[in-house]
């Protein structure tokens, strides 16, 4: 979008996303993973695969309803109906009284969902960069392509405004699901508003979203033994959680007091006040919007808050990674009471469960020492940012690499890094602790690291939706050569030479380590350095050096895209 573009669009988007009365909506919407909903206290459990209801008080369980597909937000449609994300199904699924229903939908995994004025549901697919809109009865009405991975979703009368990973910013979509305005919420090359994950909304205040903002590439000339990303040089880290909209700007402080925040995963109007939780500082902050944000209080809660929800003047914690309910209250010196519920059977085992504790630590301090920075900020999930970082410490060359999937450092898939050079996981993670994050790595259980990694789940394939097309694609894959070096869409474990060198010279690399090509679909942009956008521009424009690739006709093309996109 040209500079002149974006400054047209901007005051539409400020008018769009300021609070007051002259910008008070009858309709607004969005998802969560923890809300209260007929005298309940209802949580989704990604971990067992459920949907729990808790008594408000006590947090005792009232019913559990098994879901699948690691449910994730949910929220409370105007007829009723419990609506769920489920981020390891092509579907999404809805609760009714006692009745659990799942509803198919055209994409492989979905994060957030939004009810629109109309009652229609919107949900976004990150995976797929869709969102798809479905009717009452759960049938799908209308797939606008949204590229960008949409995640965080909230309806504001006829607008529906989606939080846009690649994008770093807002993109806001009318009633035909058009584009009206987007906005990229930090202007400095080379600095990103990363995850832009979930969406407050009031109708009186409007709306409020979180996001981190991350120095990915905007000082090459930052001196190597500064060192990595853990570091806060004059105050400032190069990773900081911000909030924008209705309550605009940051709001941590970097000094070891009770002001450290870092992955923010949740937010709630409480009044005048903003409750904002921390998925890596295991930390609520309650904060008052004006010109600048005002920090109240600060509460240190159990591993890994998701979301938070308010009722009658108490806030309601979803502890995610403990399988815990916090309740806060304003100015209690600690939560007034904090349970851990019955857990069913987990999909990862109890090891990879610590993994993703540390994966997402940012309070170790053998981790990293001022609470900046976890493995989770460049690997949300244990998937990728989609952004192309410029990496020097002492112990790293300069270098300028794209983010992988956390999820494709297997056993099955080592070596790792972009050229192949690191053996095996426990390598790769005191490597990242020690250069990256700065911790001294003492007393980090590796084992447990690499027990996350190995189970992390990929984002699941998405529904063929031309079945002959995707079969002919698997033949174009062999006959072009592709499956040599990707057997099964996988890899062969060896580096080729399959790059023109590249104009930047921090970007160049003399031969690339085979990837899987698993889940393909959802990692754009694509290669070591993120030059190509597109899996079309990476067979049309670097596809002269992969395979037959790049003498393919426009047909055999088109087959082998749909093929790649499903996997």
């Amino acid at each position: 979008m040209s500079p002149h573009h974006s400054a047209r669009l901007l005051p539409l988007l400020v008018a769009a996303l300021s609070c007051g009365d002259a910008f008070s909506h009858d309709h607004v919407s969005t998802g969560s993973t923890i809300l209260v909903a007929e005298g309940a206290l209802w949580l989704t459990s990604p971990d067992d695969d459920a949907v729990v209801s808790l008594d408000l008080d006590s947090l005792d369980e009232l019913a559990r309803f098994p879901i699948g597909g690691a449910p994730e937000r949910m929220l409370r449609a105007s007829d009723g109906r419990l609506w769920v994300s489920l981020p390891l199904a092509a579907a999404v699924a809805t609760i009714d009284g006692s009745l659990v229903a799942r509803h198919a939908i055209p994409c492989g995994g979905s994060y957030d969902l939004a009810e629109r004025r109309d009652g229609s549901i919107a949900v976004s697919c990150p995976n797929d960069d869709r969102v798809v809109v479905l009717d009452r009865a759960g049938a799908v009405v209308a797939v606008a392509d949204v590229t960008g991975r949409p995640l965080a979703l909230a309806a504001m009368g006829d607008e529906l405004h989606v939080g846009l990973q690649r994008l770093g910013g807002v993109r806001v979509l009318d009633a035909s699901l058009s584009s009206t305005g987007e906005r990229t919420l930090e202007g400095t090359p080379g600095v990103h508003a990363s995850h832009p994950s979930h969406f407050a909304v009031d109708r009186s205040r409007g709306l409020v979203g979180t996001y981190e903002r991350v120095e990915h590439d905007a000082d090459r000339s930052r001196p190597p033994e500064i060192g990595g990303y853990g570091s806060v040089v004059d105050d400032q880290p190069r990773i900081d959680p911000r909030l924008h909209g209705a309550c605009d700007g940051p709001y941590a402080r970097f000094d070891g007091g009770p002001f450290v925040f870092s992955g923010p995963s949740g937010a709630a109007w409480d009044g005048d006040l903003l409750w904002v939780t921390h998925r890596q500082t295991d930390n609520v902050a309650l904060v008052r919007c004006g010109e600048s944000i005002t920090v109240v209080e600060a509460h240190r809660v159990g591993r890994g808050p998701r979301g938070i929800a308010i009722h009658e003047g108490r806030a309601y914690v979803d502890v995610g990674f403990d399988h815990a309910v916090a309740v806060l209250e304003r100015g209690a010196s600690t939560p007034v009471l904090e349970r851990r519920r019955e857990l069913g059977e987990t999909r990862m085992d109890a090891l990879a469960l610590r993994g993703r504790d540390l994966f997402h630590d940012a309070v170790d301090i053998h981790l990293t020492p001022s609470g900046v920075v976890t493995c989770a900020t460049c690997h949300p999930g244990g998937t990728d940012d989609g952004l192309t970082w410029f990496l020097h410490t002492p112990g790293v060359d300069r270098k300028l690499r794209r983010t992988p999937p956390a999820w494709r450092a297997r056993a099955a898939n080592a070596p790792y890094h972009w050229d192949g050079t690191v053996p095996d996981i426990d390598t790769l993670g005191r490597d990242t602790i020690h250069e990256l994050m700065e911790g001294d790595g003492l007393l980090v259980d590796y084992e447990a690291l690499t027990a996350y990694l190995e189970q992390v789940p990929a984002p699941p394939p998405r529904p063929i939706e031309d079945e002959a097309a995707t079969n002919r694609g698997a033949m174009v894959f062999v006959d072009a050569g592709c499956a040599d070096c990707h057997p099964n869409g996988g890899t062969d474990g060896a580096t080729h030479t399959v790059l023109a060198a590249a104009a930047d010279p921090d970007a160049r690399l003399g031969s690339a380590d085979t990837p899987t090509l698993e889940a393909i679909r959802a990692r754009a942009p694509f290669l070591h350095d993120g030059r190509a956008p597109t899996l079309r521009s990476v067979l049309l424009d670097h596809g002269a050096m992969h395979g037959a690739a790049g003498s393919l006709g426009d047909a055999e093309l088109e087959d082998l895209l749909a093929y790649l996109e499903s996997l």
